[in-house]
Order: structure tokens, then sequence, then C-alpha cells
């Protein structure tokens, strides 16, 4: 019986060869695509896909359209074009971005969004970040829309709308 190599069952324009010997050829008229790249093995009884080299593989499976070494060419000249655009003055990224320079509000544990930290109730502040409850007239630490009702003396007129309509 034949096997893959010992007879031609694909007919397609040879593209290169890698330094194991494999054969890589490709046929986009007579095949769909997915199916119109194939490889022949240096060794055709005992082949192998892990002998198949990486610049290669990103060609076979089309996630490059260079094939083989004219990989590497192209990674090159893209490398060459990036370290151009870090050079250069107005290049983003140029150096650290964040919260870097202002003393964190929360210093216990260094957090910067305080938008979840809610205390748990009684008194006893938040027991995950160790954040103490408010005082009396002071506000929670987390951001509230203008409209919500916990926020500062909105929550005040609600309240009091509430108590005036005895739902409270």
């Amino acid at each position: 019986m034949y096997t893959n190599g010992d007879y031609p069952f694909k007919v397609g324009r040879l593209v290169g060869t890698d330094p194991g010997g494999n054969k890589y050829y490709e046929n986009t008229k007579d095949f769909a695509f997915g199916q119109h790249r194939w490889v022949e093995y240096a060794d055709h009884h005992n082949y192998d896909s892990s002998s198949i080299p990486p610049d290669w593989h990103s060609w076979m499976h089309s996630m490059s359209d260079e094939p083989g070494q004219e990989t590497d060419n192209f990674l090159k000249s893209k490398e060459a074009d990036i370290k151009q655009i870090l050079q250069s003055s107005d290049a983003p990224y140029s150096h650290q971005v964040g919260q870097t320079n202002e003393p964190p509000p929360n210093p216990i544990n260094h957090l910067h969004n305080m938008s979840q930290i809610r205390s748990r109730g009684f008194e006893v502040g938040n027991t995950v970040f160790y954040t103490p409850s408010p005082k009396p007239g002071q506000t929670e630490p987390y951001y509230t829309q203008p409209g919500s009702q916990y926020a500062g003396k909105q929550k005040e007129y609600v309240d009091k709308k509430l108590r005036e309509k005895g739902l409270r």
C-alpha cells in the first residue's frame, strides 16, 4: 500500500524545504482554504508533526503568509520599525503612567480605588480591607452618583420624604 510521499496524491507548487528535508507545498486553485498547504516529510514512513520547525508551522496553519526563513526577515524589519518608534520623542508609554506620585488614600494596603469598600454595618468598618467605619458626619470614601440616595445631603432629603409619607 502507498503511504504519504510514495505516490503524490496532491499536486501543488513547491514553496520550500526546511533544514530537516521536509518539503512544503501549496495549491490554492484546487483545494479549499485550510487544506491548500501541506508537507511531505523527509522520512515518509516515520513522520511526526513535531518535525516541522516553528517558522514553517506558522505558514502551514495560515498564521503567516511568509513561508519558512522569510518569516525571520519580516520580523527583523518589524523590529527595526518598533525601535524607531520607541526612540522618537512622542512615543506612547515612554514613561511610567499611573498614580505613582500621589499617596494612596488607604495607606494600610495601598488602594487607590475605593469604590468597592463599604462598611459592613454595626460600626465595625470593613473587616476585609481593615478600614474603620466613618465617624458621625463623615461620608464613606467610595464614590456615589449625585442623584443616588446614598449621596450625602440627597440621602437626608430622601429619608425626610420617606418619613413624611410614613414609609420610615
